[in-house]
């Protein structure tokens, strides 16, 4: 008999904008997962983050760039490079609207996005 990680059962529904399970393979080969997903949009859309660090200590500031070990922070025009083997938990400050998969959003918060960039084209520059 095999068994499985409880965390593979955790994100069995999720998926990525291409539609493939996340975890699994893109066609090109790279990996999706959910803290590139989540750190990249979070970059990209320029949302803000508390970043808590595991000795309690918190850093803000808009996501610049990350990689595998660190996640680069910028406040205020200084830029902050920040190690993941200290990070407890990265808060956003606004809400993170549902980016791994549309299934899990609420009726409520349903929407095209198209019809958002029609509203608000400067938002999505």
């Amino acid at each position: 008999m095999t068994y499985r990680r409880h965390s593979e059962y955790m994100f069995d529904k999720l998926t990525t904008p291409s539609g493939l399970p996340v975890g699994k393979r893109e066609p090109g080969g790279s990996r999706i997962n959910i803290q590139d997903a989540f750190l990249n949009h979070c970059r990209r859309e320029k949302v803000g983050v508390e970043i808590t660090m595991i000795n309690g200590a918190v850093c803000a500031g808009t996501i610049v760039g990350f990689d595998n070990f660190v996640i680069a922070l910028e406040q205020e025009g200084k830029q902050t490079l920040v190690f993941k083997t200290a990070i407890m938990q990265v808060d956003p400050v606004v809400f993170v609207n549902y980016i791994f998969n549309d299934a899990y959003r609420p009726d409520a918060y349903r929407h095209d996005a198209s019809h958002e960039r029609a509203e608000n084209p400067d938002h999505f520059a």
